[in-house]
């Protein structure tokens, strides 16, 4: 009905516009977030081959519309990988080190995390002890790269949530952590699964929502592996809806399966 209509025409708003802010802000974790949910949607929805149809010619618009020193930034994003490959940590094929210098960065962060494993260096700490260690890198990682990471005027940071939380938390915060993040995505899969005993108009719909909030949040969880996201606070709020919706639903699907018991009993 007429609902449904306005519902994909925001839909597709909303994702149009999360998608131009993406390449106006030259987000390269922010492009990869939003393949993952648009893959995670498609595979979620029947109608796949539609979806398909609808991506295959909104990729043919958009991309001659992209900006080219977008599409160079993109084809950086190898760097990293390249170079943590390179034995020697050889500069001559990075062009550009603000990826190449997130690798370098992991593992810094992980070395912190091995020498304080239970309760880290304490929050916010990362710079510190980082900077404090960093002679050990030197002769590892190349003075112009060594230079592009500690440079007095950058600001330290591990730029992965994971990683940052094991050095700053160790496995005390980091478990408790994890598990808060896994929570909204457990809660979801459980209410999905019962959602598909109960056949509602209502249930649908509120199924789409749910798969829809989950894409998204799935697609942060894949940011936070590039960026430190710990501090986001909209990511909480997502989390909590999440998890207030799940319970809405869920009490919603229970009225409506003990409704339908009554009404078969009375039959």
């Amino acid at each position: 009905g007429e609902n449904k209509k306005l519902d994909r025409i925001f839909g597709f708003l909303s994702a149009l516009a999360f998608f131009l802010i993406i390449i106006f802000t030259d987000s390269r974790a922010g492009f990869i977030a939003f393949i993952v949910s648009m893959v995670i949607l498609f595979l979620s929805l029947r109608k796949k081959l539609r979806v398909l149809a609808i991506a295959f010619c909104a990729i043919l618009l958009i991309l001659p519309l992209l900006p080219q020193s977008y599409l160079d930034r993109m084809s950086t994003i190898s760097d990293g990988i390249n170079f943590a490959k390179s034995e020697d940590g050889s500069e001559e094929e990075i062009k550009d080190k603000s990826s190449a210098s997130r690798v370098i960065l992991w593992g810094i962060a992980f070395d912190i995390f091995k020498d304080n494993p239970i309760v880290g260096v304490g929050n916010l700490n990362f710079a510190r002890a980082s900077f404090d260690n960093r002679f050990k890198y030197e002769n590892k990682i190349g003075p112009e790269m060594f230079s592009y990471i500690y440079s007095p005027s950058g600001t330290l940071v591990a730029h992965n949530m994971y990683f940052d939380i094991l050095a700053e938390g160790g496995l005390l915060t980091a478990l408790f952590f994890y598990a808060l993040l896994l929570l909204p995505l457990w809660r979801t899969r459980y209410v999905l699964t019962i959602m598909k005993d109960v056949e509602h108009t209502r249930t649908e719909r509120l199924k789409h929502l749910l798969i829809f909030i989950r894409a998204g949040y799935i697609g942060w969880l894949v940011t936070a592996f590039f960026s430190n996201a710990r501090l986001i606070e909209f990511a909480y709020w997502v989390m909590t809806l999440i998890i207030i919706l799940t319970y809405k639903f869920e009490e919603f699907i229970q009225e409506e399966y003990k409704s339908n018991r009554q009404i078969e009993q009375v039959s």
